[in-house]
């Protein structure tokens, strides 16, 4: 057998592997793709890619029994084809999600592992063991079981500097670097969002995942507060949550005020939209967003509404003071 023809022709140098989880992340995409060199580019994400990015695209949120099949099915393909690859490098936010667990896990000799920045995230002290991720990983350990893999929890912090084969984490260029809860090298690179950058005159109001009618009447009133202090006659732009399909504030409240309202239902990330519609302002909750937003342009005012939810000392409470220093206002 010509093993020398083999070699030639059937493996391959290097693959890479991106792992969109996020909003940061997509936003990283164009500048990481660029700086890549790999022979292979391969990209899972949760999101509508519609760019034409040198790599393959992977969608892994089917819709329905037709596309979750024809995912997993792929999938074993596609994993099967890794033997090939003398070097494997994996950018992702956390090794949380089950596609990423099992690459990391199974191919552990020769992977490279790069941190994506995440946002709130980089900023405080996240324990897997600790609500939401607890969950989340539940949900991953059962999705692991169609791929024949035995998902490896995290209990310890997720931004976890002390992983095997970690070689650093890059980030957004504007983000506040030495606050990132880190110690290794952190690449900055550009946010490549199309647009001037330039701001206008609107509000962005993105409406926060509410758990109770308490919650939204507590963002309401604050946010007519708010609205007050501006010119009246600025147009509100409202952005419902991902998760939501309606729009939970009260829109008639705002235009009685003396604004005009239009809703995007786009999933255009936040910080591209508050740039298309020429906004001045952004207001919502907790969010990585207005972190992105005020670190993509330093004159825009940002304010975070506090609707109730508690915040811990040992992970929000570090991340809210790295919000405050870049210049979010908490109300």
């Amino acid at each position: 057998m010509n093993f020398k023809f083999l070699k030639n022709n059937f493996f391959k140098e290097s693959i890479s592997m991106y792992f969109v989880l996020g909003v940061s992340q997509k936003l990283l995409l164009p500048a990481l793709l660029d700086r890549d060199e790999s022979d292979t580019k391969v990209i899972f994400t949760i999101y509508n890619i519609e760019d034409e990015f040198p790599a393959k695209i992977i969608k892994i949120r089917p819709k329905g029994v037709f596309q979750s099949i024809f995912l997993i099915l792929s999938l074993h393909v596609f994993f099967a084809k890794l033997f090939f690859y003398k070097k494997i490098k994996i950018f992702s936010p956390h090794l949380l999600n089950y596609l990423c667990n099992k690459v990391y896990y199974s191919k552990k000799a020769k992977v490279s592992f790069y941190y994506l920045f995440d946002g709130t995230l980089n900023y405080g002290k996240f324990y897997g063991d600790k609500q939401p991720y607890k969950s989340y990983q539940k949900k991953q350990r059962y999705k692991s079981l169609l791929l024949l893999h035995v998902y490896k929890k995290t209990s310890g912090l997720i931004i976890d500097k002390n992983l095997v084969n970690v070689k650093g984490m890059l980030a957004p260029k504007g983000v506040i670097v030495e606050k990132i809860n880190f110690i290794a090298p952190i690449v900055e690179l550009p946010i490549l969002t199309g647009l001037d950058n330039e701001i206008g005159h609107n509000v962005l109001v993105l409406e926060p995942p509410f758990e109770s009618v308490n919650e939204r009447e507590i963002f309401e009133i604050k946010l007519l507060e708010l609205l007050g202090e501006l010119i009246v006659g600025s147009q509100v732009i409202v952005k419902p949550h991902p998760s939501k399909d309606e729009v939970a504030i009260s829109l008639s409240k705002i235009e009685n005020a003396g604004f005009e309202t239009k809703i995007v239902f786009s999933k255009t990330p936040a910080e591209i939209v508050f740039f298309e519609e020429k906004c001045s302002t952004a207001i919502s909750s907790f969010s990585s967003a207005l972190l992105m937003i005020k670190s993509l342009c330093e004159e825009a005012t940002v304010i975070s509404i506090d609707c109730g939810k508690l915040i811990s000392e040992d992970s929000n409470g570090s991340v809210r003071n790295v919000m405050q220093e870049i210049g979010v206002v908490f109300k």
